[in-house]
């Protein structure tokens, strides 16, 4: 692990840096049959790693609250839950990191996102006209409104919600680290609010929120 931060009520998350080859992944893996399945079905190398990465971040920050690693299994609506343990767990990656969450209580959401030219050409699919306004010109303003509102996302766990209708994420300004007032806003008439923290982690932003 290359980092990890603990969060209130016995929650943490924590990154992983893949820097271990494929073979030395899977000799660190408790290898749970459900994930040993999941793998096979994966066929490119960096995203194999990728698969493995995130969860031995989980495997890592469970193992240092005396917890083994019981593998993930996806409900209905794709979202992973623990199996065998009562955490609430989101798991994101992007190479060659690696990030994981968990907390006792509540749901959580977790995601990592590379600042790339090519999130501005997509802002307006994820982005009500009002972010738009505030964020297109700034790169790292987009990223970090895209991983916010795909921790969100995570942490909702079904897929009825359309990031440009459904989320809303107040003004900010950039930095290496903060925090953002989000809105769920679900039908009829229910606001939901969160406080998303980001945080920037070389050329990448990782947001979660719980």
């Amino acid at each position: 692990m290359r980092y990890q931060e603990e969060l209130a009520a016995g929650g943490a998350w924590g990154l992983w840096h893949t820097e271990e080859t494929e073979a030395e992944m899977q000799q660190a893996f408790y290898w749970p049959g459900a994930d040993k399945q999941g793998l096979a079905l994966v066929g490119h190398p960096v995203k194999r790693r990728e698969y493995l990465s995130a969860r031995l971040a989980l495997q890592a920050l469970l193992a240092l609250r005396g917890r083994k690693y019981t593998g993930l299994q996806k409900d209905a609506y794709a979202k992973p839950h623990l199996l065998g343990a009562t955490y609430h767990i989101s798991i994101s990656h992007a190479f060659p990191f690696a990030t994981a969450i968990l907390h006792p209580q509540c749901p959580v959401g977790i995601d990592i996102e590379p600042v790339r030219p090519k999130i501005q050409r997509i802002a307006p699919r994820f982005l009500a006209p009002e972010e738009l306004e505030y964020a297109s010109d700034s790169l790292p303003a987009l990223t970090i409104l895209w991983a916010a509102k795909e921790a969100l996302y995570k942490l909702y766990g079904q897929k009825e919600l359309i990031f440009r209708e459904n989320m809303r994420v107040q003004p900010f300004v950039p930095q290496e680290k903060g925090q953002l007032s989000a809105q769920l806003l679900l039908l009829p008439d229910e606001v939901r609010n969160y406080e998303v923290v980001y945080r920037q982690w070389h050329n990448f932003f990782i947001a979660y929120v719980y």
